[in-house]
């Protein structure tokens, strides 16, 4: 079996593939009968070693998943998590590959019933008490180089480690719902679900509620979590920074026995020995973390990340910039959120919105897209009447890494969920808010792609009028073991140690 061949059927059994490499799957499987039996072979493997962990699937591990965005028109269209199958196409030919493999399965020999497999999972779980010792997930990596030539794949699951990062940028989500985001040359040692070490590099950092007290040590102090967001800046010798973008860390040094609790917008210094002294806050090293840390894939055209600092929202101002500002951390809606795209298309006129929600229970992140003309202090510039040649158009793209569940562009439901998913977006820029769909020369555009991850927005900018846009993501928690266990695991359940074990994994 090609390399290529292997990377389409794991792409099949994690859920990736998009409808070409569907298709171009299932001809290689209707090729050859050797073609089948061994695409049966991998697929039973998956399933087997799902039922040794007593894994739900994805489509049963969280009820509220199933729930899609409702819409009075479009019932059924639903809004599909990135473990799902993204399309009814995609769901047809896979349907057409499954009854190739239950061919395969029911005539091949050694190979149990299906429905047996199904209905056992439970009694054949982990056997000699065997549980996964992974706790990270590797989320995405970007350029990313291994000190020891490993090839880490986005999926990937990690235990008890050093990570040794050449170059590059990797973004790891820990079971307990704590981010972080290493660029190389970094050196990152994953101890335990809730405690690290980092003996050099840069570290962004973000914890949700819930998962207070992560911890991260360096070589001179500890850098322990209060509920925050905070980053470090390590030297090879010993020299680090700690800055807290929100919240408050508490940082203890280790020979001075210093402690010390920062809030957000302050930073200190510690030197090999332990001393610790204050410095200025400054984030511009870890401004490039940042949009990867909060589940933005790329960005093009006028979109920026917003600095963390100030604070407020409406002091943020650029004639030509969009700015990405993340709304607080990912959290569980306590009331349907009203939004009004959730299909995707091309928006240019209001007739096109829909009265939608997002409902309760629905695990979700917001990102507000602003655009905030800079306010003159002249106010003969202020007064100045505005006329046709003043418009200027303002355009870019963005990509989440998830699913987008709604889309907000309309003054009344901006005002009606400002401040529910941040304090930092409750003061809202005067003139003007939402999008101006009118369909004229004058009027701006929105476009939500097909996958429902990127959002294309061509803004025509007047005077002194700010435009913003509230992105609903999809946040849900997956099962804690996903379909890529850790290598060790993997390499345990292929080399059984009785004969016993090998026959029922064959």
């Amino acid at each position: 079996m090609s390399t290529h061949v292997q990377l389409l059927i794991d792409g099949y059994l994690d859920e990736t593939l998009t409808p070409d490499q569907l298709s171009e799957l299932e001809s290689w499987i209707n090729s050859s009968p050797d073609h089948a039996e061994q695409f049966a072979d991998a697929v039973h493997f998956d399933e087997r070693m799902t039922a040794e962990l007593s894994w739900q699937q994805f489509t049963e591990s969280e009820p509220s998943e199933t729930k899609h965005v409702a819409t009075p028109a479009a019932v059924a269209s639903p809004v599909q998590s990135s473990g799902y199958r993204r399309t009814w196409v995609i769901a047809a030919v896979a349907a057409s590959i499954l009854l190739i493999v239950g061919l395969a399965i029911q005539f091949a020999p050694d190979h149990p019933d299906n429905s047996k497999t199904a209905q056992n999972a439970t009694e054949q779980a982990a056997p000699d008490n065997e549980t996964d010792p992974t706790f990270v997930t590797l989320v995405q990596s970007i350029d990313a180089a291994w000190e020891d030539n490993r090839s880490w794949q986005s999926g990937d699951r990690m235990e008890a480690q050093t990570i040794a990062l050449q170059s590059g940028i990797v973004h790891l989500q820990f079971d307990s719902g704590v981010e972080v985001t290493l660029e190389g040359p970094a050196s990152y040692e994953l101890q335990s679900i809730d405690q690290t070490k980092l003996a050099f590099g840069l570290l962004s950092a973000t914890v949700p509620p819930g998962a207070e007290g992560f911890r991260v040590d360096t070589p001179s102090a500890q850098v322990i979590d209060l509920g925050t967001a905070f980053g470090i800046e390590l030297d090879r010798d010993g020299l680090s920074k700690v800055s807290v973008f929100d919240g408050e860390v508490e940082v203890v040094s280790d020979n001075h026995r210093q402690k010390r609790l920062l809030t957000e917008g302050e930073s200190v210094e510690l030197s090999s020995d332990g001393s610790m002294s204050d410095i200025a806050f400054d984030t511009g090293r870890f401004e490039k973390l940042w949009p990867y840390g909060s589940g933005i894939v790329k960005s093009t055209g006028a979109f920026r990340f917003a600095p963390q600092w100030p604070r407020m929202a409406n002091r943020i101002q650029s004639d030509r910039r969009i700015f990405v500002l993340p709304e607080g951390y990912a959290n569980r809606l306590q009331s349907p959120c009203s939004v009004d795209i959730t299909d995707p298309g091309h928006y240019t006129t209001e007739e096109q919105l829909l009265n939608s929600v997002i409902p309760t229970e629905q695990r979700v992140r917001s990102f507000l897209l602003m655009f905030n003309p800079t306010v003159t202090p002249d106010p003969d510039l202020n007064r100045r009447r505005l006329n046709i040649r003043d418009l200027e158009l303002v355009e870019g793209s963005i990509t989440f890494q998830h699913p987008i569940l709604g889309v907000i562009v309309r003054d009344k439901t901006l005002f009606k969920t400002d401040g529910r998913f941040s304090l930092r977006t409750a003061v809202n820029v005067p003139f003007g808010q939402g999008l101006e769909l009118d369909a004229t020369r004058t009027g701006d555009i929105i476009t939500l792609s097909e996958d429902r991850r990127t959002i294309d927005l061509s803004l025509m900018t007047f005077g002194r009028r700010g435009d913003h846009v509230r992105v609903i993501v999809d946040a849900s928690i997956r099962p804690r073991f996903p379909r890529r266990p850790s290598e060790t695991f993997r390499n345990n359940l292929r080399n059984p140690i009785d004969s016993g074990r090998a026959r029922a994994l064959r």
